[in-house]
């Protein structure tokens, strides 16, 4: 999105934030939801506008394979996840 709104004014660009775990989900009548769901939806809160944050899980799984820099954010605790 920011390569498609680069010639936006900043002011009237669209901002995502995008919170990524690697685990099993549950699909059923057009809803997922579980535990991994979960994390994804407490990690986003946890990314800057514009931003992505993945957990641990997936940082292991890309690493190497991604041309892209990541930033450890140490240790975090977010809600109704304990570990």
């Amino acid at each position: 999105m920011s390569r498609r709104e680069s010639d936006i004014d900043p002011d009237y660009q669209i901002l995502y934030r995008l919170g990524i775990n690697i685990g099993d989900i549950v699909h059923e009548d057009g809803d997922v939801f579980g535990g991994t769901v979960n994390v994804a939806a407490r990690i986003e809160r946890l990314a800057e506008s514009g931003g992505v944050c993945i957990s641990d899980a997936a940082h292991q799984l890309v690493t190497g394979s991604l041309d892209a820099h990541f930033t450890d954010m140490g240790s975090q605790r977010v809600k109704n996840i304990s570990r």
